[in-house]
């Protein structure tokens, strides 16, 4: 009984990513929009290639289940019968994995071309195919605002900046490294802030509970 539930359970189940899990921990992880829209599209090529794939091993799939229906039906020996039988329930299986496969890969498939799709509607799509042919003039936009990011959680994290980060920023120019680490050294304060004014907050509310009671 329980067995039957979890299959049942399983089989309705979406097992591919989420369309929030695509846009908040995929995309949105890679901070301009230039990257966001070149992750999009690096994602999509490759579901596109293994949709191709999954749709080839489907049909092959398919081909070994005929072959092995002709061959039960045409078999006299019935041990051979029984073992194609068995093999024939394995590849029914196997089929029914492919195709889940493929569904949960559509999914995907259809979650990143609407973020594409929205990226077109903002900025037409002139503008995209000016950002991925001329991604020398975007890529610096990236890495700055990456840096920045980085460098703030380090300081936010542990009072510091990691030797390997400031490593990494030291391979640009002295204005990009001032400018990097004097912005990360504001968000750091501003953060900072924000924080303590919310523990003040949070510590008033817990007093005036208490009073209260």
């Amino acid at each position: 009984m329980v067995k039957d539930t979890v299959k049942e359970l399983i089989d309705i189940s979406r097992l591919n990513m989420s369309d929030f899990q695509i846009k908040n921990f995929i995309i949105n992880d890679q901070i301009t929009d230039y990257k966001k829209i070149k992750q999009c599209l690096l994602e999509l090529r490759t579901r596109y290639e293994q949709f191709e794939d999954l749709m080839e091993d489907i049909e092959l799939k398919k081909i070994d289940i005929e072959e092995l229906e002709e061959q039960i039906e045409n078999e006299e020996n019935k041990f051979e019968i029984k073992r194609n039988k068995i093999k024939l329930k394995r590849e029914k299986r196997k089929l029914n994995a492919l195709n889940q496969s493929l569904n949960n890969l559509t999914n995907e498939i259809k979650s990143f071309e609407k973020i594409v799709e929205t990226y077109i509607n903002e900025f037409g799509i002139d503008k995209i195919k000016d950002m991925l042919v001329n991604q020398e003039e975007y890529e610096p936009d990236y890495w700055k605002n990456k840096f920045i990011r980085s460098a703030t959680f380090n300081l936010i994290s542990s009072g510091r900046i990691t030797d390997s980060l400031l490593e990494a920023i030291s391979n640009l120019n002295e204005n990009e490294q001032a400018e990097i680490l004097s912005k990360a050294f504001d968000n750091f304060v501003s953060l900072s802030e924000t924080f303590r004014l919310i523990q003040e907050d949070a510590k008033l509310k817990l007093i005036n509970k208490k009073e209260d009671e």
